[in-house]
């Protein structure tokens, strides 16, 4: 009797089954940290999401204190009308008459500038549609002053464009104006919009104005930092840049003597002992020793303000920080003060 032949085990089925499970605790383990790496991921963006949010918060907080600022003193019990950097809205969250809210959850910090102290481009041009003599003078003489000493035709050329780029008319103005023809020809805008300037950007259109001349840089300022299209008429003596001073000086001031009544008049009115003479619109005159024969054009000078540029920035972390700014325009109102938004982003 012949005994039963043994069968050998299926190695190839045992070796098949094992790579499958391998292939399977391969995916596993892919899944499991990629997972880890999505839960994480979510972790992060939530945790990003939450201190924006915050900062958020805590820009408007901060604008919000702002107002209250300028709210308080729109009604002071002395009826004083003036506006000064010497007042508590100008020290924003480094002042310490009025009590700063505290912040928990992060840091808060910023600044408010007078538009007021600044040059109006908008009132270049009177309601006649006619260039206003005065305004033109004062920006002219700013551009051809130290540090910018532009040519006089260079001067002129903006003063007239910029004259140009908010009348009704298309007619150029003077010998160096632009309207619309000219612009067809160049790069940038096409046409001139004839109206009032939006936004300052709009001066980098302008013909004359370079990038240079607009932004600045590390050994003289930028238009942008002397002009303004939310002051619509008068500049205040209080808190206009020192630039600004020498040039509102009658032209038949020589520009050193300009430039050294404008340095003296900023530190005149830095002088805590001067605060009370600022609401004098004479003060430059009357309490600067040495300059009174200097004289300001009249329908200019003014030393209260009614528009504000507020910049905020707040967060809990470098992360969060966010960035606010907002311009608002001080209006009289029932309670005695209202405060109007002209402008607003997130920076």
């Amino acid at each position: 009797m012949t005994a039963p032949r043994r069968t050998r085990p299926d190695r190839t089925q045992d070796g098949s089954v094992l790579i499958v499970v391998l292939l399977l605790i391969s995916v596993l383990v892919v899944s499991a940290v990629e997972c880890l790496r999505l839960a994480r991921l979510e972790k992060a963006s939530s945790r990003i999401f939450q201190a924006s949010f915050q900062g958020a918060c805590l820009t408007d907080s901060g604008l919000a204190f702002a107002k209250y600022l300028l709210f308080l003193d729109a009604t002071k019990e002395d009826g004083d009308e003036s506006d000064h950097y010497g007042e508590p809205w100008a020290g924003f969250f480094q002042q310490d008459e009025h009590p700063r809210p505290e912040f928990e959850s992060g840091q808060v910090n910023g600044s408010i500038v007078d538009e007021g102290g600044k040059f109006p481009v908008t009132s270049l041009v009177g309601e006649d549609g006619a260039i206003n003599s005065d305004y033109a003078s004062i920006l002219e003489r700013l551009l051809r002053y130290p540090p910018y000493s532009l040519e006089e035709t260079e001067a002129q050329t903006i003063v007239q464009s910029l004259k140009d780029w908010q009348d009704t008319d298309d007619k150029p103005t003077g010998e160096f104006g632009a309207e619309s023809a000219y612009y067809r020809v160049q790069e940038g805008p096409s046409a001139c919009p004839n109206r009032q300037m939006r936004a300052l950007t709009e001066m980098t259109s302008i013909r004359g104005v370079t990038q240079a001349l607009y932004h600045g840089d590390q050994d003289r300022p930028g238009l942008k930092d002397l002009l303004s299209v939310h002051n619509q008429g008068g500049i205040n003596i209080n808190t206009a840049p020192q630039l600004l001073l020498a040039a509102m000086a009658a032209p038949t001031v020589a520009p050193r003597t300009a430039a050294d009544f404008a340095e003296n008049a900023v530190s005149y009115r830095q002088d805590s002992d001067h605060f009370e003479f600022l609401k004098e619109n004479d003060w430059y005159r009357n309490r600067l020793a040495g300059y009174n024969d200097i004289q300001l054009p009249a329908s200019v000078v003014t030393t209260s303000s009614s528009v504000f540029a507020i910049t905020v920035k707040a967060g809990p972390g470098k992360q969060g920080r966010s960035g606010l700014y907002a311009v608002l325009e001080r209006q009289a109102g029932q309670n005695g003060a209202e405060l109007k938004t002209l402008w607003r982003e997130r920076r």
